[in-house]
């Protein structure tokens, strides 16, 4: 598999993308809300909707094990902490606008 990408770096990178674009390409969307409450009401549905469908992982890749990596996974680990701060920032920024507005 490592083969394919070149390194585990850049697996998962490109699973990342992947899942951006899929299952938590939501949050896009959520930003777009005309309020802070249908921004946190999508954000809330969205990611109760991503971690329990049928047939599917269960979960959600931001908060998996990749986190607890060890010092070999750091690249990993910081990859998914920079993902998912900036998921936080953008949510953040969006609440600061709905509170300047």
């Amino acid at each position: 598999m490592y083969a394919a990408f070149g390194t585990k770096e850049a697996l998962f990178r490109k699973a990342l993308e992947r899942y951006s674009e899929g299952p938590s390409a939501y949050l896009t969307r959520t930003l777009e809300e005309s309020t802070a409450l249908g921004v946190a009401t999508a954000v809330l549905a969205g990611t109760v909707r991503t971690t329990t469908r049928p047939a599917r992982p269960h979960g959600y890749l931001g908060v998996q094990d990749a986190l607890t990596a060890s010092d070999s996974g750091r690249e990993v680990r910081d990859l998914l902490v920079a993902w998912r701060t900036n998921g936080y920032s953008r949510i953040r920024e969006r609440f600061q606008r709905a509170v300047d507005d």
